[in-house]
C-alpha cells in the first residue's frame, strides 16, 4: 500500500514534467496516445491538432497540468485510505473500476475542457487492485509463518489469532479490504483457513472465487504451499 502511494505520486510529477515535453512537440503527438470512450467521436487530424497546440494561451497548459493532477486525487477519495493502508472497492467510482476516463467526448472537447491530457489516464483501479492484491498476499504469508511457528512451539495451531501476537507475530496485519482481522478458524483436517473477504467485500465463508485472487467472486483464501 505504501509503494501504491509512491507510485501514484511518481506517475504523477512524471505527467507533470513531461507536459513541457508535450508543448515543445506539438498536440499531435497526444493523438495516438488518447482512448476515445465515445464510440461516436472522431479524432480530429494530426495537423490540425498541432495547429491547435500552436495557438493555445500558455495558461491552457496550466489548466491541463492541474486536470491532470486531479485524476489522481479525486478518484481515490473513500477509495483508497492510505492512513489506514486500506481499499474498499465498493467505494471507487464507476468509472474508476471500468478503467475507463471520466471525461468522454472528442479530442476538441477535451482540448476545449483542458483535460486534453487527463484523458489519457487510465489503469487506476488496475492499480489499486495489484497493491490490494500483493499486499494480501505479503499479509497472509507473514500469518501463515506465525501460525506455523505457534503449531511447531504447540503442536497444533491456535483457535484464535489473537494468540500469535506477542510472541509469534509482533503485530498482526488486518485485511487491506476490510481494516478488520482477516478470517481465520481451524479446519476439521487440522489445518487452518485463513482468508480475506476479497475485491467484492462480502464474506463467503472462505470460499474462493474462479482463481486466486477473483475480482467479482469469492473469498481471497490462503492456499497451502504444495508439498
Amino acid at each position: 500500500m505504501g509503494d501504491l502511494e509512491h507510485t501514484l505520486k511518481g506517475d504523477r510529477a512524471v505527467g507533470v514534467v513531461e507536459f513541457d515535453r508535450k508543448k515543445q512537440q506539438g498536440l499531435g503527438v497526444v493523438a495516438d496516445m488518447m482512448p476515445l470512450t465515445s464510440s461516436s467521436a472522431k479524432p480530429l487530424p494530426k495537423k490540425l491538432l498541432q495547429w491547435i497546440g500552436w495557438l493555445m494561451p500558455a495558461g491552457w497548459y496550466d489548466l491541463e497540468k492541474v486536470n491532470y493532477c486531479l485524476q489522481f486525487d479525486e478518484p481515490f477519495k473513500g477509495f483508497v485510505d492510505f492512513s489506514a493502508k486500506t481499499i474498499s472497492p465498493r467505494h471507487a467510482p464507476p468509472e474508476i473500476m471500468e478503467d475507463v476516463n471520466t471525461f468522454s467526448g472528442s479530442i476538441l472537447e477535451t482540448t476545449l475542457h483542458h483535460r486534453l491530457f487527463a484523458a489519457t489516464l487510465t489503469g487506476l483501479a488496475r492499480s489499486a487492485f495489484n497493491a490490494s492484491r500483493s499486499q494480501t498476499r505479503a499479509n497472509q504469508m507473514a500469518l501463515a509463518c506465525a501460525l506455523e511457528r505457534y503449531r511447531l512451539a504447540n503442536g497444533q495451531f491456535p483457535d484464535t489469532l489473537d494468540a500469535l501476537t506477542p510472541r509469534f507475530i509482533a503485530h498482526a496485519p488486518n485485511d487491506v479490504i476490510t481494516g478488520q482481522p482477516y478470517k481465520y478458524r481451524l479446519a476439521a483436517n487440522g489445518q487452518f483457513i485463513l482468508y480475506s473477504v476479497g475485491w467484492n467485500e462480502k464474506d463467503d465463508g472462505g470460499v474462493p472465487g474462479k482463481e486466486l485472487f477473483d475480482k467479482t467472486q469469492g473469498d481471497w483464501v490462503w492456499e497451502y504451499p504444495p508439498e
